[in-house]
Parts: structure tokens; sequence; C-alpha cells
């Protein structure tokens, strides 16, 4: 999104409330405000771009690329965040098509994943009481929504506390026979945190991590070296994160507030 002078920091924050908007932040380069939406299917989508953010006073442009697949998702820390015996702690990570079943998740499924998104660290105890049922099923629940890949663990660290405060949105092209091997090893990169295949001129966005911007040039000339048939077409550089997942941050990243992922609601 492009806003008029002075409402891109205000408009950011607008947006972040909605349960829609999983992912905003304040960039520079072709737009002003960059944000990953959810929702349950296009029609729901088209309302939310034409009637709720075009009705946003400020934002004078709009630019939407549907995702067509998600590679890689931002489900870990970024390179060096972690010292190496923390990071043996975590799963690895999933390289790939990710996808996510909504077929049989029901209201229960949905309130122990709002549960979850408020503290991820819910012991099944509490859990359990939080949404009136028994420990036993909603052990049986976990279990169903984790191997449907409906509910993911998602790990990350204020960006003023890693060695990698830098962010960049990467848009970029690739012949279509390519897609899937320059997919892949951009995902395989230590620094990326997301990589999906979208619909437009532009056939791949992916999110990196750096340490300064001179860094920047460094892994650009990696990534021509990897892929000389990719064409980056546009770097967004994070100015101010506003929101990630159900977290509102401050300007260095710490969570401040608890917002809503429930996008039934709409």
């Amino acid at each position: 999104m492009t806003c008029t002078p002075g409402t891109a920091l205000p408009t950011a924050h607008t947006i972040a409330r909605d349960p829609q908007a999983l992912f905003v932040d304040v960039v520079t380069g072709t737009a002003d405000i960059l944000a990953t939406v959810v929702t349950d299917g296009m029609a729901p989508m088209s309302t939310y771009v034409l009637e709720r953010l075009g009705a946003i006073p400020g934002v004078t442009a709009i630019r939407t690329q549907p995702v067509l697949t998600v590679h890689s998702e931002g489900t870990h820390i970024g390179h060096a965040a972690l010292d190496k015996a923390a990071l043996t702690r975590l799963p690895e990570p999933e390289h790939g098509r990710i996808t996510g079943a909504t077929d049989g998740i029901d209201g229960l499924d949905w309130e122990i994943c709002l549960a979850l998104s408020r503290d991820g660290r819910r012991p099944l105890s509490a859990l359990s009481q939080d949404v009136d049922s028994s420990e036993a099923t909603v052990r049986r629940r976990l279990a169903k929504l984790t191997r449907l890949h409906a509910l993911r663990m998602m790990v990350d660290v204020a960006a003023a506390q890693t060695p990698t405060p830098l962010t960049a949105w990467y848009t970029a092209r690739t012949p279509v026979n390519t897609l899937p091997t320059a997919a892949a090893t951009i995902a395989g990169l230590p620094n990326i945190k997301a990589v999906t295949s979208v619909a437009g001129p532009d056939n791949l966005v992916f999110k990196a991590v750096f340490r300064d911007l001179a860094d920047i040039h460094r892994f650009d000339t990696r990534l021509n070296r990897l892929l000389p048939d990719l064409d980056a077409t546009d770097r967004k550089i994070v100015l101010r994160p506003i929101r990630l997942m159900s977290r509102l941050l401050d300007p260095d990243g710490y969570a401040q507030e608890v917002v809503s992922i429930d996008i039934r609601r709409t």
C-alpha cells in the first residue's frame, strides 16, 4: 500500500488490529506498508481489500499479490539469533510445499488455536480450562491440528536482541520452469525467514534478515551467483515492524499487545 505523506504509520497501526492482517510492516521502496493478509477464500479477500483497506483514509494505492504456494515459512528465528545449544532444541525447519488443512476444523479446534495465539506456552491443564474441555480431548485435538499443519509452532525474538536486526522483503521474477528450484535454493539460505510463490508479474516473494545494509549487497551478490536467472525486482527494507501474527510490536520488535487472529469474525 502507498499512503499520503505522514499517514503511513497511523494507517499501519489501524490495519494491524484487523484479524486478517497477520504481518504488517512500514517499509521503504515502492510501497509504504506491506501486509500479509489471510482470509477464508477469495471472496472475503476481495471484500477486505476493496471495502476495508480501500476505505481507510490516507491509502492512495493497493497492490495485491495472491499467494499460490508457501515454500518456507517464518517458523524459526533468523540466522545467528540463537546460540548452537539453543538451536538444537528447535525442530528442523520445513522446506518445500507447505499447506495447512482446514477441512474438519471445528469450533473447539479454533478455540484451542486462539488460546495458544494468546499464550503459546500455555500448559495443557490451563488450556483445557480455557476451552472448557478435558485434557485428553485437547491433547487429541492438538495432535490432529499438528498433523494437518493447521497448527504450527513459531519461534521469534525481538529484532533488537538479534545480530540480524535488519529485515527486507524481496519480490523477484524467475522463469516458471525454474521456480521450484529457485524457491528451494532461497529457502535453504541461512538468513531466509519465508519464501512464497505469488500470482502477478513477479512470481516470488521472500523475507530475509541482515546484520546491516552492507550485508544486503553481499546477499544479493551470492543470490545472483546461485540463481543467475532470478531477477530481484524490488527490495523493501522494514523501517518499523508493526505486527507479527498475534502480536503488536514496538519499534524495536518487542511484543506490546495481543490481538485477535480470528478471521471467522469477518
